[in-house]
Formats: structure tokens, sequence, C-alpha cells
């Protein structure tokens, strides 16, 4: 079972990282996509709502489902009316926040925020994208990778069932850019000490219920090659026990740089016919479902 995204940071809409994501839908007409939407599109301070929503009807397909991406962007959590909080980015090597379009908080760790705090800015995430007339899905994806207890808690007691956060920090060390993620790569590691690639669908308990975990056991293109990526799901097709599930996935600001190395990859798995049998985010949960038993409290 391959299930595979797009994360929409919130950050701007490009014109060639859309192009490249219409390229790559052409390409792959079987292929539903989970879209992680950052709803701080909405409430930059130079937005226009009606073109905010028209970007994301145009790129949300039939099949195709939303879910909530929450990076804590200053607008967005204002929005939520709660306070800023600042802190040190996991992406820079010195720390310093990113901004764009006056706009900060991107590269905050989410988890800074009280469980209070954190299901206000959910709340008002699902409220904007649903202003889109788009039906948001019960899934959801921390930024960076980096749920922690409290983010599964605030998640679930919004009424998420399915979180796609985890990741193989291993992932993270790999590429051209790889000193900037080794900080990234730790705190990845810190949160979850047990996921690797092969890991599979499993449940969390919360003090709001549980949550379904599909790990992103592939990472997104952005950090791995398309050699890694095919590897991944050849691995998955080669396993006796079924159904195997592996996830993979890219980011829509840098679309026009990564989107077809996924695409080749596929291309290449299909060449070489490795079975696979693509499902949402979501659809992946329900399978995997079945399967597991509540966690022990």
């Amino acid at each position: 079972m391959v299930s595979l995204s797009i994360d929409w940071e919130g950050a701007y809409f490009e014109e060639d990282g859309l192009e490249a994501m219409a390229r790559f839908r052409d390409e792959n007409p079987d292929v539903p996509i989970t879209h992680f939407v950052s709803a701080a599109y909405f409430t930059k301070p130079a937005a226009v709502r009606a073109e905010v929503t028209a970007f994301l009807r145009d790129n949300v397909r039939q099949g195709d489902e939303v879910g909530v991406h929450l990076h804590a962007w200053n607008s967005l959590v204002q929005a939520a009316k709660v306070p800023v909080r600042s802190g040190r980015s996991f992406l820079t090597p010195d720390g310093r926040l990113l901004e764009f379009d006056g706009d900060a908080g991107f590269d905050v760790d989410p988890t800074i925020y009280t469980v209070s705090e954190l299901r206000s800015i959910l709340a008002t995430s699902r409220a904007l994208l649903e202003t889109t007339g788009l039906k948001v899905a019960p899934v959801f994806r921390t930024a960076g990778w980096l749920a922690g207890p409290s983010m599964l808690e605030a998640a679930r007691a919004e009424g998420f069932t399915v979180d796609s956060s985890s990741t193989d920090s291993t992932w993270l060390r790999g590429g051209d850019a790889s000193e900037n993620f080794d900080y990234l790569a730790a705190l990845v590691h810190e949160r979850w000490p047990k996921v690797d690639r092969t890991t599979q669908p499993f449940l969390i308990d919360t003090p709001a219920g549980p949550i379904l975990e599909v790990p992103d056991s592939g990472a997104m293109a952005d950090q791995v090659t398309s050699e890694e990526m095919e590897d991944h799901v050849q691995w998955a097709a080669n396993q006796p026990k079924r159904p195997i599930f592996v996830h993979l996935g890219f980011h829509a600001e840098t679309a026009h740089n990564f989107a077809a190395l996924l695409s080749r990859a596929l291309a290449n798995l299909r060449r070489r016919k490795v079975a696979m049998q693509f499902v949402t985010v979501t659809g992946a949960a329900e399978l995997a479902r079945a399967g597991l038993a509540s966690p022990k409290k």
C-alpha cells in the first residue's frame, strides 16, 4: 500500500511549483494525494482569500483528501487568538527564524505551545480550510515531524484520528543539505526513537483517546533520492506479509525541485512491474486499523 502526500507549508504559492505539481499529477493520474495544508496561506498580512481558495481548489483533484498541516506561523497563531511564542529555528544552522512575506514561526517547534493553545490553532486551521468548500479529513501532520504528546493530545481532542508526523530520523541526515538538518534530525529521533523506515501504522494513546500513527516512512523527496524511494517501495513489495504500508511525498513550495524525483521513482517501479496499490493516508489508516488493538494504558 503506497500513500503519497504533498505538504503545503503556508509560505507562498509559486508558479514553478504549481506547474511541477500539475505535471506530477498528469504523469500519475492513478495516484490519489493527501494534501496536508497549512492554513497560514489565509492569514498572511497580504493574503487574498479568494486567490488562496482558487489555488487550493485547482490542485485538489477527485479522489484526493485534505488534512491539516500545522506550522506555527505567527499570523496563524494570532488568528487563533493565542499569544505568539518564540523559539529556535529547527532548520537554520544558527537557530535564526526564517521569514516569508512578513510572517515568521514556520520553523518553530509547535510543541512550545500548550495543549489548549494547540487546540485553538488546530480549530482555526480547520475552519479556515473549510472556507474553501473542501472537506477536511481527520488527518494531521506536524511541522518538522515534531509531534509530541501535547501535540497528539490536542489533535485527538480536536477530532483528528490519524497522524502522519513520524519518520525515520536517519532520512534527514542524507542529501546535499544534510548539514541544515542535523539539529532537526536529533529532535525527530528524540520524538520518535523507535520509528524507522520499516515501521508500520500503530496506535498511540493520548489523554483524549487513541490516535493512529501512519508513519511518513519514506520521508519527503526533499531529503531522499529517487533511487532511495524506489528501494523503499521495492522493500515493501518483497515482504511476505500483507498489507505493507509505505509513504512518500514532497512539498508544494519546492515541488519544482523535487516532484519530478518522485515521479521518476514511480515510473521506474512501474517499468519493473512492482505491484503498488495507491491509497490516501485515511485509506491506509482504515486498512491498518482493522488489525490493531487499542494500546494499553
